[in-house]
């Protein structure tokens, strides 16, 4: 018959329980004290006997096992379970010695200050980045040592020697020897020692623990456990030892936050110089300083969440700071500060652009980043990175201009470069339009622009020679219609001018330059004339109608004292 294992205690079964004293072992016939069936109420038995006589805290003992005092003679106990069809008044080889998964208090020389939570029976050794315990309780103690007394040592895998682990089993797992560090492994960590496939502990937000770290909690010895310590749970289901605990504690890592949801920038400053050579860029090394050129990514997550660019160059080429790369969280942001001064010897193309995060900086921003950095950035938004937000430094900046008070006003400046909405000291323009869809074509004068902007001012000086006659749409008529441009003035005296239907253009035909061509453009007449009071502009249609058409007036006028 196969060995038995706990599931089978109290089933009933073809098995027999043994409860021996401390001669008692597999395969002898010393010890016995009683051969019981495998019954539901002699587990009860069974288990109660164990909790009565396990060994008291401080109690010593020569056997490793429960004791009592019997007669002032000292008396271990230890529970067999094995083949009912065994040789009776023996111990079967094949048994299973329960002991020490029914007593917690499972004594030893070598911890003899272990009462109810059980301890490794021995300080095993790791092999083969595999340790193997015995289990003694569903909490129990594992003093680990590096296998051969090597200084480190690295562990894959934990087993239980008989297959007895539960669920739910906690391990605390402590080392031995503060010069023998042992490095405990996620299950997602390659290695060379333990397939994945075999590894089964999983650490909670760290790839490894170590036994060796911080070495100043380090107290190792036979009756003082380490200060620190992992604290392992048997999950089942997933066959995996999961980390419940670790002390000291677990620190909060970005990754723990972020993987909660709580967005946690990755905290410091990278410095970058921009050199001659272009390329793309990323950030991280040893020393926090990199020179542009060659292929570097910024790691999302990994890599610092600033990057500082500094440098005077003359280049030729192109520089690029690529988005992040890997895994990101919603709302995870890096940002660069352009502080560097990059001139491009090429000025008559499109290239030496400086591109971050995919925008450009003009060839203004790109020059003067040291008197007027740069700040652009990006944030992993709907699943990616957006493209770089750019930020100039206010105080580099002018005010923003409204729209100009009156028509006809220009952007001026002072010496000193402050802009501003004014009046230019010379021609300004208005522009008309004869407009058939409007106007109609009928044979008359007609006066164009409506309402106030479209009134030439008081005292303004008209130069016909300045001003522009642009066909929009090119006019037609059934019959010899003829066109002239002119103004109409409200008042006029002296000098002053008068109305004068043809002041721009005399009488045209619809078929002649410039009204028979789309974007056919002309001067106006050489005629001059200053206002009295206000002036419009007129548009006359004589001898037939148009059909069609449509022409733009643009009128060149001086606002005179």
């Amino acid at each position: 018959m196969a060995t038995p294992t706990l599931n089978n205690l109290g089933t009933q079964s073809t098995y027999k329980v043994y409860i021996c004293d401390g001669d008692g072992a597999k395969g002898s016939t010393a010890g016995i004290l009683a051969n019981l069936q495998n019954t539901t109420d002699i587990r009860r038995i069974l288990l109660e006997h164990s909790a009565q006589n396990r060994a008291l805290v401080y109690e010593t003992t020569t056997y490793g096992y429960t004791n009592q005092e019997l007669d002032g003679t000292a008396s271990a106990y230890q529970y067999f379970l094995g083949d009912n069809n065994g040789v009776e008044g023996t111990v079967p080889s094949d048994a299973l010695n329960i002991t020490p998964y029914i007593t917690n208090g499972y004594k030893t020389a070598l911890y003899p200050d272990a009462n109810d939570l059980a301890v490794s029976a021995t300080i095993d050794s790791i092999s083969s980045g595999i340790y193997t315990y015995e289990r003694r309780g569903n909490m129990q103690v594992l003093k680990l040592d590096t296998e051969s007394n090597t200084p480190s040592d690295n562990l894959y895998r934990i087993i239980e020697t008989n297959g007895q682990v539960s669920d739910r089993d906690i391990l605390i797992i402590v080392g031995t020897d503060i010069g023998r560090a042992i490095t405990i492994n996620d299950h997602s960590i390659e290695n060379a020692e333990v397939t994945s496939t075999n590894q089964n502990v999983c650490l909670e937000n760290s790839a490894t623990f170590s036994t060796a770290s911080p070495e100043a909690q380090r107290i190792y010895g036979a009756t003082k456990y380490d200060k620190s310590s992992l604290t392992l749970m048997w999950d089942a289901t997933a066959s995996l030892w999961i980390e419940i605990n670790r002390a000291p504690n677990s620190v909060i890592s970005r990754k723990t936050l972020t993987d909660s949801g709580v967005i946690v920038p990755v905290e410091g400053t990278t410095i970058i110089t921009v050199a001659t050579g272009g390329g793309t860029t990323t950030i991280s090394d040893s020393s926090g300083v990199l020179d542009d050129g060659g292929t570097r990514k910024i790691q999302s997550g990994v890599d610092p969440s600033i990057l500082n660019f500094t440098g005077t160059v003359t280049t030729g080429n192109n520089y690029i700071v690529e988005k992040p790369y890997g895994s990101a969280k919603e709302g995870d942001k890096y940002t660069s500060i352009w502080k560097s001064d990059w001139t491009r010897s090429d000025t008559t193309s499109g290239s030496n652009k400086v591109t971050i995060f995919g925008k450009d900086l003009t060839y203004a921003e790109a020059i003067a980043g040291s008197t007027n950095p740069i700040e652009i950035s990006t944030r992993y938004i709907n699943g990616a990175w957006t493209d770089g937000i750019k930020k100039i430094n206010s105080n580099a900046l002018e005010p923003a201009l409204g729209n100009p008070s009156t028509d006809g006003m220009a952007l001026v400046s002072t010496a000193a470069g402050v802009r501003s909405w004014g009046v230019i000291e010379g021609m300004q323009y208005k522009k008309y339009t004869y407009d058939f869809a409007l106007h109609t074509g009928a044979v008359a004068t007609y006066s164009l622009g409506f309402g106030a902007p479209g009134i030439l001012p008081d005292k303004a000086i008209i130069d016909a020679e300045s001003s522009y006659i642009q066909v929009e749409t090119a006019l037609t008529s059934s019959g010899s219609a003829t066109v002239e441009v002119g103004i109409a003035c409200a008042t006029t005296s002296g000098g002053y001018q008068a109305t004068d239907t043809d002041f721009f253009n005399g009488a045209t035909a619809f078929g002649a330059s410039p009204f028979n061509a789309v974007g056919d453009v002309v001067k106006g007449g050489g005629n001059v004339g200053q206002l009295l009071t206000t002036g419009k502009i007129t548009f006359k249609i004589n001898v037939a109608a148009l059909t069609a058409g449509k022409v733009n007036i643009y009128v060149a006028y001086i606002e005179a004292a």
